[in-house]
């Protein structure tokens, strides 16, 4: 198959549908198919990768109809969200492709969507024109989620996400793990070893018992809530160690220790390699994110046997009905309660660990989802054109 994957990619962003898109490109190349990635935002590659890059350059419309007249795709696999998604999709239509929708985030089986607004501390003035911009974008967000109807077929990220959004032709594939073996073996690295970020001790002390929270820092993913955990929870002696890049300036106060609490650290971004780590070393993963789609760092978290607590959202309902974790569904004192439990009891940390193990070895396996994608474009391509 001729296979055109379009997104940013994972070397100008690090984030879950980019990590997402080139594990399926690497694998769906190893597999035989001609698989080109079209870059959106393109930037410089930093590295060489087993499959073909085509930058989108210019204006993003032009640009694809390019790419689809050189190309000539079998199969378009779209996990840009909503973005350019209705005109994308009659193109691909013209070029004789078959279009498959990959949902990445909520937002992209919601009809209009629903973001944080930022502007508490704006004037009247810029508040107004923030709002009529966001108005602007969820109009054309209303007009995209129409191809939804037109696509011929959706990958869904859990099942929890069909309900919001039917499709005549779809499937269900989690996202996926790669190998994290090599930092599962290396056992506790992170609590062994000094991390950037956490005050220097002797050579000769025990090292930190910690739990982690990791993603960007943005008002959508409410690092707050964590630094207010860590507070409500010193008396554990337990440090609450945060990882991820500041893209909202007003975290940037994290980076002063003075009055944050005394167990919490930030350790700014953290590569996957060195992230991989502090999961191994961590007594489990803190989640306090809005709902989105299926965070890749609770399948990092399970590949490392960890459980997770989450303030908020439980995709698909895996954390109760497969026993990996908890959900307090936005109740805060529920949520402190589950994390301070998790601490105490190492027993449940093992028991959690171990399903989440098995969880990820059923259902997260790379090439094992691959091969169900794979089929999936073999049914759209065998059906009768929408």
């Amino acid at each position: 198959m001729r296979i055109l994957i379009v997104n940013r990619h994972i070397d100008q962003t690090a984030g879950g549908s980019e990590t997402q898109c080139h594990e399926i490109a690497t694998a769906l190349a190893a597999r035989g198919h001609d698989v080109v990635y079209a870059v959106c935002c393109p930037g410089p590659t930093q590295r060489e990768h087993p499959y073909a890059i085509l930058p989108l350059h210019g204006r993003f419309r032009a640009a694809f109809k390019r790419a689809l007249a050189d190309l000539r795709p079998d199969v378009v696999y779209w996990r840009f969200n909503k973005r350019h998604l209705l005109r994308s999709v009659l193109d691909a239509r013209r070029a004789g492709a078959r279009f498959v929708f990959a949902v990445s985030h909520i937002n992209d089986v919601r009809p209009v969507a629903a973001k944080p607004f930022y502007g508490a501390k704006l004037s009247a003035a810029r508040r107004a024109a923030r709002a009529l911009g966001r108005a602007r974008i969820a109009a054309f967000g209303a007009v995209n989620h129409l191809a939804l109807r037109l696509v011929d077929g959706i990958v869904y990220q859990h099942t929890g996400q069909i309900r919001a959004c039917a499709n005549g032709r779809h499937v269900v594939i989690y996202n996926s793990a790669r190998p994290t073996r090599r930092a599962a073996n290396e056992g506790a690295a992170a609590g062994r070893e000094r991390t950037d970020g956490c005050r220097p001790r002797s050579s000769d002390a025990a090292p930190p018992r910690y739990v982690l929270w990791a993603a960007n820092l943005k008002k959508s993913k409410n690092p707050e809530d964590f630094v207010r955990l860590a507070a409500d929870l010193e008396h554990t002696g337990v440090e609450f160690r945060m990882a991820g890049q500041i893209q909202d300036p007003a975290y940037r106060r994290l980076l002063d220790a003075e009055g944050l609490p005394r167990n919490f650290r930030y350790l700014g971004f953290q590569p996957r390699d060195a992230l991989d780590a502090l999961m191994s070393g961590c007594l489990l993963l803190v989640h306090t994110c809005d709902p989105e789609g299926f965070p890749n760092v609770f399948i990092q978290a399970w590949s490392c046997g960890k459980a997770v607590a989450s303030l908020r959202f439980d995709p698909g309902e895996m954390l109760e009905t497969y026993g990996i974790g908890v959900c307090a569904h936005g109740d805060y004192a529920a949520f402190k309660t589950h994390v301070e439990r998790l601490i105490a009891d190492e027993a449940l940390r093992g028991e959690i660990g171990r399903r989440a193990l098995a969880f990820v070895a059923e259902h997260c396996d790379r090439d094992r989802n691959v091969a169900k994608l794979e089929a999936f474009f073999g049914e759209v391509l065998a059906a009768p054109a929408r």
